[in-house]
């Protein structure tokens, strides 16, 4: 039989609360605050007891008879031939407590709750188009994953075996990749949390386990040397349409900006004077920051002789990887993805991996090439964690080794 361990809530706290933990099978753990609470100090961390002393008797007893009380249930449920859940477990103890049980509430269907969060955040100014378009992709597939099993989702009936499922589901019948999986994990994730600890529905921590989680993996991608952004640049096109494409990638590449601040940027209103030196200056919409970013040459060279029209990030996905192959990105580059969590190498000409946040990309490597410390080419863009930032970087091993060589040097 497992034992029934005894923890403090926050070790760091002067006051704390204490809760037991029982595991009840691989997976499955029931988590039961006692209701009381005790200073920190006067804890017993190698015995999870309170330390010995007339102050603390009575709750060393409660703790002794909690304890006792889990054992005799799961013991009781073993001799009449019935698994125990933790929901079931939390409320026999509670009854042997001598504790009221409050008549069972309804339970909260899934993808009823998420479309409340839906809703929910469509009406908040504080969430961006991207956050909701998440969710929705979330709901659309546990939607199929119900279709797939024939079972409804109630949140009481989330477990590890459930999310298991969902995560095989995501892999076999959607090919989705890790790192598609992973970011279906993390929305769940939240909209359990959310379930418990705002909305207080339901009282299902399964999302607690760190084996309900799965973990992005780093997947190579490609950036744009500025030798290679001139060459997109400079070459003639016979098409009005890859022109006026191309004079937009290049200004992202040169400015880092995401795609939807790109397409509302006016260099002519944008732009201000600091210390005699030509910045552009814009609020990012996802995260509302100012960024300030020194304005190169191209960019208002672009500006004086064109009239940019704005294009969807559909439409330009597709023309800059048209005009990269035209102007001779042509080289074999090595494509690795993880669809139905699998990793695939391919071999592909590099203009066919060009997309509009390739310019992003490219903008932060090409920085950090130069020198740029982190930290300011965060501050150009938007970025507030170092994690996220650190991603974009995109050095091959030979150019971090050159990199390096020429740091020492200096």
């Amino acid at each position: 039989m497992a034992s029934v361990r005894f923890y403090l809530k926050d070790h760091t706290a002067k006051e704390s609360s204490i809760y037991c933990l029982y595991d009840i099978r691989t997976g499955e753990r029931m988590k039961y605050y006692i209701g009381e609470k005790i200073r920190s100090s006067a804890w017993n961390k190698r015995d999870r007891r309170p330390k010995a002393g007339l102050e603390y008797r009575k709750l060393s007893n409660l703790i002794d008879i909690i304890e006792k009380n889990i054992k005799d249930i799961i013991i009781d449920f073993k001799i009449n031939g019935e698994n125990i859940d933790a929901a079931t477990l939390k409320i026999e103890l509670k009854k042997k407590l001598g504790m009221n049980i409050p008549e069972d509430k309804p339970k909260k269907d899934l993808i009823s709750f998420l479309e409340v969060m839906i809703d929910r955040r469509e009406k908040s100014p504080r969430f961006k188009n991207s956050g909701v378009r998440n969710y929705k992709l979330l709901k659309s597939k546990l939607k199929g994953f119900q279709k797939h099993t024939g079972q409804k989702f109630n949140i009481e009936d989330i477990t590890l075996n459930w999310y298991n499922g969902f995560i095989d589901y995501l892999y076999t019948e959607v090919e989705a990749s890790i790192n598609y999986a992973a970011s279906m994990s993390n929305k769940l994730k939240t909209v359990l949390r959310t379930a418990v600890e705002v909305d207080n529905i339901s009282t299902n921590r399964v999302y607690e386990n760190k084996r309900f989680s799965t973990n992005e993996i780093y997947v190579p991608k490609i950036y744009l040397t500025e030798e290679e952004i001139d060459l997109i640049y400079s070459h003639e096109y016979d098409s009005d349409k890859l022109r006026n494409a191309v004079n937009l990638y290049v200004v992202d590449c040169h400015t880092g900006l995401r795609f939807a601040d790109l397409n509302r940027v006016d260099i002519s209103k944008d732009v201000t004077f600091i210390e005699g030196k030509e910045m552009l200056k814009v609020t990012t919409s996802k995260t509302a920051m100012i960024v300030i970013i020194p304005l190169h040459p191209i960019i208002k060279e672009i500006s004086l002789n064109s009239d940019i029209r704005k294009i969807s990030n559909v439409n330009l996905n597709a023309y800059i990887k048209e005009a990269a192959q035209e102007a001779g990105i042509t080289q074999t580059v090595q494509k690795i993805s993880y669809p139905s969590g699998q990793m695939k190498r391919e071999y592909v000409p590099k203009y066919s991996q060009i997309t509009v946040h390739t310019a992003r990309r490219s903008f932060a490597t090409n920085m950090f090439k130069r020198g740029v410390p982190v930290r300011s080419i965060m501050m150009m863009t938007g970025h507030k964690s170092e994690k996220q930032f650190l991603k974009y970087l995109r050095l091959s091993i030979e150019e971090n080794a050159v990199k390096v060589a020429k740091d020492l040097d200096q």
